[in-house]
């Protein structure tokens, strides 16, 4: 309702009239009733015990202390930390505010941070002190023995295998990585497949190659050159920072799990300045159908998804370099990035040769990485963006997950281009004055733009080995 208040004068006398009455102030937001909802569904993800933000916000108690800070980094939009493009996409996972949860975060700290009443809290979100998902897995498959991490130096990517103990092919509709020890693992990789010909486990996990050589006695380069290394794997999931789960779409999609293979631990360490252990683990969901949908994970720029095709390629500043199915690339030999070169360009092209359906996109860049984005070319020659990432931020590399999952049919093209900033204006290059190698340290760099996806000519497989590992 709205006042009129009218002043006059008559024979000297002011006189006031009043046509309604004063609107009430608009009451502060709290805590109970306006916050915690957007702290519950948005932050709590990280910002609970045992992960990976450095404080808790579960709670009033946990969060008015940081409350100022809360409000500056969410309104400069730096948390939560979500590297999609509004103006490209939508995706289901989305951790982004929108611009009223913005205000409502603004405005309870400029009307004093109140706690309002408890009986307004929405219910807490799950107490996960361990797996994801939140409850235990069905299956945890994880290194053959702790490893100890020395307390300086510095530690080339180390493998270790384990058996794959199912009588039958199993698919997982959810996988995660838990790392024995946050503080040293860096980042990890698991696969699942076979051996290099020739070679052995030893009881370490620790692979031996035909000619007796240790495999993580080689050198990562050395690994890429020596044919004796190379073996049939996919890729299962990563541990990177922002990153260690693909969650599950549907019960009746599943990565497979091959009986009678063996999985590989790729790990990154990096020590602390004191000696630490650890072993690190991958849950897995299976899916409860007999006939499932399988689930694949691959780069755009390689083939996919059948190996008779040869068209795939990368272009590295310029130059073009094909996709060898088998081989993979060789990026060790792509041109170093130029000391003070703020936009050296990878583009990266796979031709849709059967229809797919895609589900998502996971990035991988290291710290000179600049910005990153998907892109699909229509049969009828039209391009459209799936995702861009402005912004490339080495900490938060999330799964992009579609909101609805996306037809890609033949005759379609999928490209991913990407820049790297190696120069002062980049706040996280820790040497713009130095060549960039392509290498697995974080001062190194590397270009992963893969994708997530179904072949919808596929038949929903069986839970038999019936079918080859990899296409």
């Amino acid at each position: 309702m709205s006042v009129v208040i009218r002043i006059g004068v008559l024979c000297g006398v002011v006189t006031f009239a009043t046509t309604g009455v004063l609107d009430a102030a608009p009451e502060p937001p709290t805590f109970a009733k306006d916050v915690a909802p957007i702290l519950f569904a948005k932050c709590a993800n990280c910002h609970r015990p045992g992960e990976v933000a450095p404080m808790p916000l579960l709670t009033y108690a946990q969060a008015r202390p940081w409350a100022k800070a809360i409000r500056e980094k969410v309104v400069n939009r730096e948390m939560p930390p979500w590297g999609a493009d509004p103006k490209f996409g939508t995706f289901r996972n989305a951790l982004s505010l929108t611009d009223q949860e913005i205000a409502t975060i603004d405005a309870w700290v400029a009307g004093g941070s109140r706690r309002g009443n408890d009986a307004d809290l929405p219910p807490p979100p799950q107490a996960v002190t361990g797996w994801l998902a939140g409850s235990d897995p069905d299956y945890i498959a994880e290194m053959p023995q702790e490893f100890n991490v020395p307390a300086e130096g510095e530690l080339n990517t180390l493998l270790f295998y384990t058996k794959v103990p199912f009588a039958e092919d199993r698919f997982a509709r959810l996988l995660e990585w838990r790392p024995g020890n946050r503080s040293v693992v860096h980042h990890g990789v698991a696969f699942v497949g076979d051996l290099p010909q020739g070679s052995n486990v030893d009881a370490n996990g620790e692979l031996i190659l035909a000619d007796g050589t240790r495999e993580n006695h080689l050198t990562a380069q050395s690994r890429i050159s020596n044919a004796l290394t190379r073996s049939r794997m996919n890729l299962l999931v990563d541990y990177v920072p922002g990153r260690y789960a693909i969650p599950g779409r549907s019960p009746n999609i599943g990565a497979r799990i091959p009986a009678g293979k063996h999985f590989k631990f790729n790990l990154h360490y990096q020590p602390s300045g004191q000696p630490e252990k650890d072993r690190s683990r991958i849950g897995m969901w299976f899916t409860t159908n007999d006939r499932v949908q399988e689930l694949y994970r691959r780069e755009v720029g390689q083939s996919l998804p059948t190996a008779k095709d040869r068209t795939a390629f990368y272009r590295i500043q310029g130059v073009t370099t094909l996709h060898t199915p088998g081989n993979g690339r060789e990026e060790s030999d792509w041109p170093p990035i130029a000391p003070f070169d703020r936009n050296y360009t990878v583009l990266a092209v796979t031709p849709i040769v059967e229809p797919i359906t895609l589900y998502g996109f996971t990035p991988h860049m290291h710290l000179r990485g600049k910005d990153k984005t998907w892109f699909v070319t229509w049969p009828d020659g039209r391009t459209e963006v799936l995702l861009s990432i402005p912004k490339y931020d080495f900490n938060w590399q999330y799964y992009y997950e579609l909101d609805r999952p996306l037809k890609v049919p033949a005759g379609s093209t999928l490209s991913n281009i990407a820049h790297y900033d190696n120069t002062p204006g980049n706040k996280y290059n820790p040497a713009p004055d130095r060549p960039v190698f392509w290498a697995e340290q974080s001062w190194d760099e590397m270009y992963c733009p893969f994708i997530v996806y179904t072949v919808d000519s596929e038949e929903p497989k069986s839970k038999r080995r019936d079918t080859p590992l990899q296409r």
